[in-house]
């Protein structure tokens, strides 16, 4: 398991009241997404398959309504979603 000394963002952050409707396990995807771990380490830390986890990662873009174009990059941009949600950083336009 990723130290939160060595990761901040990997302790476990309350999920805020103003969230889409997110589970604990696609919550738990997007901080691993916005900690810089590759779909196969989230697979293997959560005990599930990689396709399980890009399964995750596309329904979060949808319900975060993240651009799927080449002009973005869709792990970045659930990052700062991500660090937006959790307070991290100010809002920003997409």
């Amino acid at each position: 398991m990723i130290s939160a000394a060595r990761n901040p963002l990997s302790s476990r952050t309350p999920v805020p009241h103003s969230l889409p409707p997110l589970s604990e396990a696609q919550f738990d995807v997007l901080r691993f997404v916005a900690d810089g771990m590759s779909t196969q380490a989230i697979a293997h830390e959560r005990q599930v398959s990689v396709k399980a986890v890009e399964q995750t990662i596309s329904r979060l873009s949808e319900i975060l309504e993240v651009p799927r174009d080449s002009s973005t990059n869709q792990r970045v941009q659930l990052a700062r979603a991500y660090l937006e949600l959790a307070g991290k950083i100010p809002e920003l336009g997409r």
